[in-house]
């Protein structure tokens, strides 16, 4: 699986794409190359891309504790952090879904939502871009 992550539109907003097989080490090795960019904030909203996606072997176990792990970094930030999730295809909307109530569940002060379209969780963040590509610097987040 590949993880592509950058800080994008003039530093305010975390891209993550995830692409191939996804697992929860997988994952939660993302999460550590966000958290370790030189301009990451905790309160910075982030958008997740799991359209390339093409196999995974999440369960309820490991997306409990991913979305433990999310919410354990949005308890620092000022603002309630963000996240929009966009999942196309069906499997993954539903574990996007899951995610973003077990995340909602967790104390910390993180709200996460998922999306079948672009536009839709561009929408969700406050956003007026209508694609991703649209994003200003999201070419810097690297195509696969």
């Amino acid at each position: 699986m590949h993880v592509a992550v950058g800080i994008i539109s003039n530093g305010d907003l975390v891209f993550l794409r995830f692409s191939g097989r996804q697992s929860v080490r997988k994952t939660l090795n993302g999460l550590e190359a966000m958290r370790a960019l030189p301009d990451y904030r905790p309160g910075l909203p982030e958008l997740v891309d799991l359209s390339g996606v093409t196999e995974t072997d999440m369960d309820f176990h490991g997306m409990r504790r991913i979305s433990h792990e999310v919410g354990s970094q949005g308890i620092s930030a000022i603002r309630k952090k963000m996240i929009a999730v966009y999942a196309p295809q069906d499997t993954l909307f539903g574990m996007a879904r899951m995610f973003a109530t077990l995340t909602e569940l967790h104390q910390g002060n993180v709200r996460a939502a998922a999306f079948r379209t672009e536009v839709d969780s561009l929408a969700w963040l406050g956003r007026t871009e209508t694609r991703f590509i649209d994003i200003p610097g999201f070419t810097f987040v690297g195509q696969d």
